[in-house]
């Protein structure tokens, strides 16, 4: 009895504890420092952009804790996590952590850190403090996380917004409206090709619009430099500068990227090749290069079909690469191993060889920008078809 008794009083206590301090954070010192985190781009695809994240630091509290947006968490079940993360359901959270746990591994990766000290009043402090305590909550920790409107950035972006109000004053980056979203992450992956080129044919236009000084702050980079001249208003009307100095806290010590190679030369072989196989005219030969070439289109135009129709990303919808790499490719495909589908499609080959000769023409026009080195690409999948279609021709004359 006497153990159940220490137990209910311990639960009891426990409970009491919570409902008059567990849901209402200490006032900050007038010692508290808060701080904007800006991290270099690192070597792993998820990190190539940098990151950002919130420090508070309250020495008589004994607080130095850091508000992180970018965590997510692995799920049991491998195949459900991807599923999740292709069809752009994955939740990521905010998440708190002690500021030596947050530094050791940028400090393990070699990437760099700065710290841009806010220039805050105590109640402006108190306010943004308010308001990332609410925005742990679990409640309201976790969010669904997207590239280029909502993450690890634009989340701080907001909250700055939110919490210090008309005090702000963000400044005016010279990249305003200048470059659509598509041309700013470009021009981040330069010394990656293969992986720009992929980025390049999973998105749809609906990033080719330019990118306003509210949105450019998606990139951490962007959100450091925009920040770094902001004013804020002070008490006497004064607008003072937002950040009040700023600290490297680590220095990039990873190697120098090597000059990018120029991935176009790998299509324009496939062109010339396809031209030489066309040419010869060898049946084989043909069927070999031309077929393996319409299966992988088609298959990269299921993929493209699914992230437009079959997930939640915006980013990857209305996407115009799906007029050259396309899943009607898969009927020129097994076209070549019917003589009479392969008569009966003369027209279907020539429409579809109009078609890229037309898209291919009026290339720099298009709604969409493309990756250059695709161009090759297009005029390989053209010149197949108009071999198709000669070939169609000829087998028609003989039924």
């Amino acid at each position: 009895m006497h153990l159940k008794y220490l137990n209910y009083k311990f639960l009891l206590t426990l409970f009491l504890s919570v409902c008059f301090f567990g849901f209402s954070a200490a006032p900050l010192s007038e010692r508290a420092r808060i701080s904007l985190l800006t991290c270099d781009q690192g070597n792993e695809i998820y990190s190539l952009f940098g990151h950002s994240a919130i420090r508070v630091q309250d020495p008589e509290l004994g607080i130095d804790e850091v508000y992180n947006w970018g965590m997510f968490e692995f799920s049991e079940n491998e195949l459900l996590f991807g599923y999740d993360f292709a069809k752009g359901r994955l939740l990521y959270f905010l998440g708190k952590q002690k500021y030596q746990n947050f530094i050791y591994e940028y400090l393990y990766y070699k990437r760099g850190v700065r710290e841009q000290l806010l220039n805050l009043n105590e109640q402006q402090k108190e306010k943004l403090y308010i308001a990332l305590q609410e925005n742990y909550l679990p409640e309201n920790r976790a969010y669904k996380y997207d590239f280029f409107y909502d993450n690890c950035s634009s989340r701080i972006r907001d909250i700055l917004i939110t919490s210090i109000g008309e005090n702000l004053s963000l400044a005016t980056h010279s990249d305003d409206n200048k470059y659509s979203f598509r041309n700013i992450i470009d021009l981040r992956l330069q010394n990656t090709p293969w992986l720009d080129l992929g980025i390049d044919l999973v998105l749809g236009k609906k990033i080719d619009v330019k990118a306003s000084n509210y949105h450019l702050m998606f990139l951490p980079v962007y959100m450091e430099e925009i920040v770094a001249k902001s004013t804020i208003k002070k008490e006497n009307g004064k607008e003072e500068p937002l950040v009040a100095n700023t600290t490297i806290l680590l220095l990039s010590e990873q190697d120098q990227p090597t000059p990018p190679e120029d991935i176009s030369f790998y299509f324009w072989t496939l062109l010339a090749a396809c031209l030489l196989v066309g040419i010869l005219n060898i049946n084989k030969l043909n069927n070999f290069y031309f077929g393996g070439l319409l299966l992988i289109g088609s298959l990269l135009g299921i993929i493209l079909l699914f992230m437009w129709l079959g997930t939640d990303h915006q980013a990857t919808k209305q996407n115009l690469n799906l007029i050259w790499a396309n899943p009607l490719l898969a009927i020129s495909f097994l076209a070549l191993f019917s003589k009479k589908w392969m008569a009966k499609l003369k027209y279907f080959f020539l429409g579809y060889t109009l078609i890229l000769f037309v898209f291919v023409l009026f290339w720099f026009v298009s709604p969409q920008e493309f990756n250059f080195s695709i161009r090759p690409l297009i005029l390989t999948f053209m010149l197949i078809h108009y071999f198709l279609f000669n070939k169609a021709k000829k087998l028609s004359k003989h039924t």
